[in-house]
């Protein structure tokens, strides 16, 4: 049989192993936080990251910012675009060369407004220039030309050439009409002999 003081010191030394088994497991859990936070802390110094959370909500409100600046630019870029492309020269004419166009474009609540010069030195050569007005102007410049055969009929629709053609309609209908009076006339005459 053991005695009280045996019991005790039994006791004492029950509460001492399980005092230290705890104490053991939770170094235990200790070293694996540790581990983490320093596996944690190693990724996060490798990527450059900040563990700051304020920090972090102060990079995503900048890339927010950003992300909206490129979104106007874009619109911006984009209503240049279409008032660029709505610049057309108008069709070769010998006796006027130079040509010029203004457009406007829009694009998701942006405007702009484009000027276009074009240059033509013959009719199967155009140069043209053209650019956008405001803050950021964008520009284009360009040249276009043809090859190959060209077609025997040219279309022209200035004042002098109109002109030109309603004078040969007429003569056209006069020469015809006279043609019919000849006509008659010799008929009239061969009656008569």
């Amino acid at each position: 049989k053991a005695t009280k003081d045996e019991l005790k010191d039994y006791a004492k030394t029950a509460d001492l192993a399980n005092k230290a088994d705890k104490s053991d497991l939770e170094n235990k859990a200790d070293k694996a936080d540790l581990d983490k936070k320093a596996d944690t802390d190693k990724v996060t110094a490798a990527l450059g990251l900040k563990a700051d959370k304020s920090e972090l909500a102060d990079y995503v409100r900048k890339s927010d910012l950003k992300i909206s600046n490129n979104a106007k630019d874009i619109q911006k870029v984009g209503a240049r675009a279409a008032a660029l492309a709505g610049l057309h020269p108008l069709e070769f004419d010998p006796s006027t060369k130079l040509s010029f166009a203004v457009s406007s474009g829009s694009y998701d609540g942006e405007n702009s407004v484009a000027f276009g010069a074009f240059y033509r030195p013959a009719k199967n050569v155009m140069f043209s220039a053209a650019s956008t007005m405001g803050s950021k102007n964008a520009y284009t410049f360009g040249m276009s030309f043809k090859f190959g055969k060209s077609s025997a009929t040219t279309t022209t629709n200035t004042p002098d050439v109109q002109e030109l053609y309603r004078v040969v309609g007429q003569l056209q209908y006069q020469v015809a009409a006279q043609q019919q009076e000849i006509q008659q006339l010799r008929q009239a005459a061969q009656k008569t002999k």
